[in-house]
Parts: C-alpha cells; sequence; structure tokens
C-alpha cells in the first residue's frame, strides 16, 4: 500500500531560520477561533446578533464597514490577503510561498480556461490572491503564449486543453488542472516540504471520498481517470475493491475509521457529509502536530491552513444565518476542528 505510518508520516527538520517565525505564530494561533465559537456563531438570531460576536474577535477591526453579504465577502477576502502577507513575511524559502498560493493559481488557469473555450468574460471569478497576477494571466491567454507561465501552471494549462477536447467535458478539464496541481503541491521543492506530505494525505482521502461518489453513481469506469496519482495510498486498491470489501482493506491504515464511518453514513443517508468532516478532522490534527515544534516552517504552513479553514467557516456560518438556515444544519456543515 505504500503507507508505512500509523497515523501520520514524519515530516520536517529543525531549521533555525524560522525560529522567530514560531514565535510569532505562536502569538497569532491565539486568535484561531474555535469550534465551539463557530457553534455559538451558529445559533445566532440574525446577522446584527452574529455582528455583535465577531466584536469580541480580531475581526472586529472591519465590522464598520461590514452591512452585508458582499461586504462581508469583501472583509474574507481582505484578512485572506493580510493571512498571505504574513506568510511571505516570515517564509525565507521562496518556493513554498509559491506553494502557498498555488491553489489560488490554478483555480484562475481553470476559470481562463473556460472562458477561453465559451468566449465569455469570467473576471469576477478569479482571484488576486495567486502568485501570478490577473492581468499577465488574461494577457498570456489572450495572446496564448502559455510558454510565459511558470512549468507548473503551463502543463496544466496544457492538461486541461488536451482533457476538454477529448469529450468536450468541463469535468474532465477540472480534474486534469487539479492533477496538475497536486502533483506540484506533492513534490518536494524544499528538504522540509511540509506542504508536499500534507498534500499526498490529502490526495488519498479525495481519491477515497471520489471512489464513493463515482461507485454510488454506478460509474466506476470513470474512476480511474478521476483519481489523483499524488497520494500514499496505491491506487489500485480503489479500483479493485467493492465498497464493503474495501473497509477491511483500509482496517490497518490510517484511513481505516475514516473511511468506515463515512460509508456507513453515506449508506443510510446517501450523504459523503460525515465523511467529510472526518476528512477535515485528520488533516486538521496532522497540522496540529506542527505545535510540537520550536523550529521550522511548518507551524507557519500550519496556521495559514487553519487561517483558510476558518475564513471558508465564517462564510458558511454567516450565509447560513443570513439565510435563518437551522442552527442545527449550519453546525453539520462545519469541518473546522481546532
Amino acid at each position: 500500500m505504500a503507507i508505512n505510518f500509523l497515523k501520520y508520516p514524519s515530516f520536517g527538520k529543525e531549521d533555525s531560520r524560522y525560529t522567530y517565525a514560531v514565535g510569532r505564530i505562536r502569538v497569532l494561533e491565539k486568535d484561531l477561533l474555535s469550534r465551539s465559537f463557530f457553534e455559538r456563531l451558529s445559533e445566532a438570531g440574525d446577522v446584527e446578533e452574529y455582528l455583535k460576536f465577531l466584536q469580541e474577535t480580531p475581526y472586529s477591526r472591519y465590522l464598520s464597514e461590514v452591512k452585508d453579504e458582499d461586504s462581508f465577502e469583501r472583509m474574507l477576502l481582505t484578512e485572506r490577503k493580510e493571512v498571505l502577507r504574513t506568510f511571505d513575511e516570515l517564509c525565507v524559502d521562496e518556493p513554498l510561498k509559491k506553494k502557498a498560493r498555488a491553489k489560488f493559481d490554478f483555480h484562475n488557469i481553470k476559470v481562463l480556461l473556460k472562458s477561453k473555450i465559451e468566449e465569455k468574460s469570467f473576471d469576477s471569478a478569479l482571484s488576486s490572491d495567486g502568485s501570478v497576477k490577473i492581468e499577465d494571466l488574461k494577457g498570456i491567454f489572450k495572446d496564448e503564449k502559455y510558454s510565459w507561465l511558470p512549468g507548473y501552471l503551463s502543463r496544466a494549462v496544457e492538461a486541461g486543453i488536451g482533457a476538454y477536447y477529448e469529450n468536450k467535458s468541463y469535468r474532465d478539464l477540472s480534474t486534469a488542472v487539479d492533477i496538475a496541481m497536486y502533483e506540484f503541491l506533492t513534490s518536494p521543492v524544499t528538504d522540509n516540504d511540509f506542504f508536499a506530505v500534507y498534500h499526498k494525505l490529502e490526495s488519498d482521502l479525495i481519491n477515497i471520498r471520489t471512489y464513493l461518489r463515482l461507485r454510488a453513481l454506478g460509474s466506476p469506469e470513470t474512476l480511474r481517470s478521476q483519481l489523483l496519482p499524488t497520494g500514499f495510498l496505491d491506487n489500485d486498491i480503489l479500483l479493485n475493491e467493492d465498497p464493503d470489501g474495501l473497509v477491511d482493506r483500509l482496517t490497518h491504515t490510517p484511513y481505516g475509521k475514516i473511511y468506515e464511518e463515512g460509508y456507513r453514513f453515506f449508506k443510510e443517508k446517501g450523504s459523503l457529509r460525515e465523511y467529510e468532516k472526518l476528512m477535515k478532522g485528520y488533516l486538521n490534527g496532522f497540522l496540529l502536530e506542527t505545535r510540537k515544534i520550536d523550529m521550522g516552517v511548518e507551524p507557519l504552513i500550519a496556521y495559514l491552513y487553519f487561517k483558510f479553514e476558518e475564513i471558508r467557516a465564517l462564510r458558511i456560518t454567516f450565509i447560513g444565518v443570513s439565510y435563518r438556515v437551522s442552527s442545527r444544519e449550519i453546525k453539520e456543515s462545519l469541518t473546522v476542528v481546532i
């Protein structure tokens, strides 16, 4: 199976260049919002009460400008930019700065490929948080000078175009770009590339989720093309095992309990919600392992990802309260476990 760890793989090594950064992160971590706080937000009677709760947090500095869903979203995007700016300030490895912004770059690749194919503008969907400026990207796509992109992005463009025109499928385009993204994220670029280890774990869990979804749709024949080739787990196990048999095959792996409980809920409710929560809980647990480190880039990366998750959870709870979704349903949508 290529898995030789009981719960989490080993990672990193001491790096005195990050002594100051870890000290800064330990201070910033104290302001991360807890799950219990998100549950409290979920119980807000209306947006006004929700924003009063946020007055107790570092987000209070933004609230004078928050009036509605659009301004709340602008607040979240501003906070994300601030977190990325802090990462850039504290990270001394340039390749890791690109990895921190990679998902936004690959997202933009998907948006611009769809725009090119449909001959429509989807500029509102573009993110300014990638490592390549939006205007530079748009110019490259306009002139079809894809070789001007960094290699990992030009390969994604080529893969996306090829996948789309084979079956005229945006799903295939998206999968091809995702595969290119995870190949980049899981390829170590430093001696202590925590990004690579994290995203190998994530690749496995995404593949298991894809397995469940496609098996439920009766489409096992499409499974091979949808699996990421970048995890620790041998994909042949997913290709050759039925869902019940997979419980036994994964029992002695770190993913055994996640799959068993997620699969049970999936059979009963037809939903991947429980699997998603267990998946995110496992990955967040891996990020928490960095709390044992005093010198290294890993706590900085973990903080970045916790902040991304926090911003996502704020979006979910705010929209839920705005549209008067029940607190129970909002809580069930939360995957943040800090």
